[in-house]
């Protein structure tokens, strides 16, 4: 457990502007032959863009019954030159992730003889083994997945809903580095962040009530930390009703909701204590960059908050 480890997902081998462009035409033939009023405008076109796209990457990590779909993982190189074993970790989801119901999965590793039949509960992660010999020269892992247990050499049985692995359901990673310098990488990205909110609070305070300042300071705090929820779930929100017109409520708060998201993206990505726990190794490149970022925005609240302070008066002397 003490350990800092790399982590791959697999690579997305999908040609997403093909299968979008397919798509599209389906959908839109669909809408004129429901209603021949039907006018594609850029708000639809948006629309049924990120709708398909969602769904399309949906379907990259989804296998249906008795089939199965090779997943590639790149950036495995290290691992393979210094003999190190490697892991895979899922998760499955099986419709409603019964605990009752019974999933076989078949694990087949290009380059070397190994496969594995596991029975799965789903919705947790679970992980396999397998040794450097599996990764390609050029750093890339093979894993064939199948939905089912093998009955031949060609053919699975015994799958009777599909399994999907999610956005987050698929990782293979390797120990590269240790716990204690990771620990103290984790603290220095806590500092900064730290750094970053106790400026907000110094620099509102120069021209704020403490009220004030402090409320701001924590709503600074809260929009921060959830920027990337934030971010994700725009993916989700639309601008158009189901009848195709412009939602002018809707429309409103994504333009505020976006540059907001945006701005504090980077910053709610930094999760430190998540990678700790996780065992997730920390780079010095992801340190040495964060503290140039946030150095630079605490330098420019600091000299906001200067500027401001140096004109305020602070205090009338009487003379008595």
């Amino acid at each position: 457990m003490l350990t800092a480890r790399r982590s791959t997902k697999p690579d997305f081998t999908i040609d997403v502007d093909k299968a979008i462009g397919e798509a599209m035409q389906a959908r839109v033939q669909a809408a004129l032959k429901a209603d021949p009023n039907f006018k594609l405008t850029d708000e639809i076109a948006q629309g049924f863009r990120e709708q398909i796209e969602r769904e399309v990457r949906a379907g990259f990590s989804s296998i249906e019954p008795n089939s199965g779909r090779e997943f590639v993982f790149s950036g495995l190189k290290e691992a393979r030159d210094e003999g190190r074993f490697i892991t895979l970790r899922y998760k499955a989801d099986v419709g409603a992730n019964d605990p009752r119901t019974i999933t076989y999965l078949t694990f087949l590793f290009k380059n070397v003889d190994l496969s594995r039949v596991q029975q799965i509960p789903a919705g947790q992660r679970l992980t396999i083994q397998a040794p450097p010999a599996a990764i390609d020269p050029d750093g890339k892992l093979y894993v064939w997945i199948g939905n089912g247990r093998p009955i031949n050499e060609t053919a699975l049985a015994g799958a009777t809903q599909t399994v999907s692995f999610g956005a987050d359901g698929l990782e293979v990673y390797y120990p590269a580095g240790s716990y204690r310098m990771n620990y103290l990488r984790v603290v220095g990205l806590l500092w900064l962040k730290l750094a970053f909110l106790a400026m907000v609070g110094v620099c509102t305070a120069t021209f704020l009530s403490f009220a004030v300042a402090a409320m701001t300071s924590f709503g600074v705090l809260f929009v921060a930390e959830s920027a990337s929820f934030l971010s994700n779930a725009l993916d989700y929100y639309g601008t158009t009703t189901q009848k195709g017109n412009l939602d002018v409520v809707a429309l409103i708060t994504r333009i505020i909701a976006w540059p907001i998201a945006t701005a504090f993206k980077g910053y709610s990505d930094l999760r430190p204590t998540t990678n700790l726990v996780d065992g997730l190794l920390i780079p010095w490149s992801t340190l040495v960059s964060s503290g140039v970022v946030i150095g630079a925005v605490c330098a420019l609240l600091f000299a906001i908050g200067t500027s401001i302070f140096r004109r305020r008066e602070l205090a009338t002397y009487s003379g008595q």
